[in-house]
């Protein structure tokens, strides 16, 4: 499991819902690019970040990475994993006056708080291996081609509201196609 330091070159909606976004990741110290689908509050969070906005009230990761540093614990790094079975994941590496720790969150929940601390994000070197491979197989045979347009929006909608996000590409993958 290699770690390589990637930052965000884009963040845009998705054509076939109102609810998902692509978050794009680019390797710092390479060429490669790696998208995850995240849904609508992720995605205003990390625009808030991304463009250091200062709003009225404070969202839930500022709020929390407010409360943490009141009590000297700081995120030292984001690592996004791929969970085979799941959707990504992310490590947090968190360190107080004692101690290092890590705890497990949603990827899109530990960008916006890398935002907010101003802390590098990882990613797992397998991810781009991965997305590799799924883009040279043309891996989209698996596509739900006999529903109609509104069953597939309702699967979209599913698989995100589950945090699938990979069935939720291929759904996607298949209502643009049509509308082509």
């Amino acid at each position: 499991m290699g770690k390589v330091q990637v930052q965000i070159v884009g963040l845009s909606e998705v054509k076939s819902s109102d609810d998902i976004y692509w978050l794009l990741f680019k390797e710092v110290n390479g060429t490669r690019h790696a998208p995850i689908l995240i849904g609508k509050a992720e995605a205003q969070a990390i625009t808030v970040g991304l463009r250091h906005m200062q709003i009225p009230v404070k969202l839930t990761h500022q709020l929390f990475a407010e409360i943490a540093q009141e009590f000297d614990i700081t995120l030292t790094e984001v690592f996004i994993c791929d969970g085979d079975d799941k959707p990504f994941t992310a490590q947090l590496t968190w360190r107080n006056e004692v101690r290092y720790y890590t705890t497990e969150a949603r990827a899109s929940d530990g960008v916006a708080l890398a935002l907010c601390y101003g802390r590098p994000i990882y990613m797992d070197d397998a991810i781009f291996d991965k997305l590799e491979a799924f883009v040279a197989n043309g891996d989209t045979d698996a596509t739900p081609t006999e529903l109609t347009d509104d069953e597939l929006r309702d699967q979209l909608q599913q698989a995100v509201a589950t945090e699938n996000y990979e069935q939720a590409a291929i759904i996607r993958d298949e209502l643009n196609k049509r509308n082509k």
